[in-house]
C-alpha cells in the first residue's frame, strides 16, 4: 500500500523525516524506543488497504446527509482527511451515554472552522440550544475538533454567552467514530506519536503518556 493518496492522506514523509521530528524536541529528557513505534505503525499502514468512508446505511430516504470533513496535518507535509457523518455520530454518542457539559465559548470559537460557516445562517440558529459535538484531540491546536455546531457557537458568541452545551468525545471515543478503518489507524498513530514526543521532551510523565495511548 502506498503511504499517500492525493487529497486523502500523505504520511510517507512522516516516516522518512522521523529523525528531524525527534531533533525538534531536543534536548531529550526521557528516552523511548521511537524507532520501534515508527516501525510498528509503518508496517501496520504499509500492509493496510484504504477503505474510504462508507455512507451510513441507516439514513432515511430523502434526508440530507450531513457530514463534517477536516484535513488534519501531522507535520507541514504530512496529513490525513477525516469525515464524520453527523446522524451516525449522534447515534454513537447515545451508545456511549455521553451527557452534554458546558464548554467555554471562546475555546469553541477558536476551534471553529470558518470554511464551514455561512454568515447568513448564523441568525437562523440563534435560538437553537441543541448541544454541539466536540472531539478532544490533544495533538491539535486547539486540542479539539468542533464537529457539529459551528453556526451555533458563533451565534452564542455574538450573544455574549460564556459557555456552550456540548457533547464531548474523549480521544479514544473520537477515533472510534471515524468510519474509515485505515484513516482511524493514522489518527491513532498521530495521537500516540504526539504523546511519545511530549514524553521524550519532558512535558508528560511516563504514567500520563502510557495512560493516554490509544488502542488500534
Amino acid at each position: 500500500m502506498r503511504l499517500k493518496r492525493d487529497g486523502e492522506y500523505k504520511i510517507d514523509t512522516l516516516f522518512k523525516n522521523r529523525e528531524a521530528l525527534i531533533k525538534s524536541i531536543l534536548p531529550i529528557q526521557n528516552k523511548y524506543d521511537y524507532e520501534g513505534m515508527f516501525k510498528e505503525y509503518y508496517d501496520l499502514l504499509k500492509e493496510g488497504e484504504y477503505d474510504g468512508f462508507p455512507l451510513p446505511t441507516n439514513i432515511p430516504i430523502g434526508k440530507n446527509l450531513e457530514y463534517f470533513d477536516k484535513q488534519i496535518f501531522i507535520t507541514d507535509d504530512s496529513y490525513y482527511k477525516v469525515v464524520w457523518f453527523i446522524d451516525q455520530l449522534k447515534e454513537q454518542i447515545k451508545e456511549y451515554g455521553i451527557k452534554p457539559v458546558d464548554v467555554p465559548t471562546d475555546l469553541l470559537v477558536w476551534a471553529s472552522d470558518t470554511n464551514q460557516i455561512d454568515p447568513t445562517h448564523v441568525g437562523d440558529v440563534a435560538l437553537n440550544d441543541e448541544p454541539v459535538i466536540v472531539g478532544m484531540f490533544p495533538c491539535l491546536t486547539p486540542p479539539l475538533v468542533l464537529i457539529d455546531g459551528n453556526h451555533r457557537v458563533l451565534a452564542k458568541a455574538m450573544k455574549g454567552d460564556r459557555a456552550v452545551k456540548a457533547y464531548v468525545l474523549q480521544p479514544q471515543q473520537l477515533v472510534d467514530t471515524i468510519g474509515s478503518e485505515y484513516i482511524r489507524k493514522i489518527a491513532i498513530m498521530h495521537h500516540n506519536v504526539f504523546g511519545m514526543l511530549n514524553y521524550m521532551a519532558g512535558n508528560l510523565s511516563e504514567k500520563a503518556f502510557k495512560d493516554g495511548l490509544l488502542v488500534v
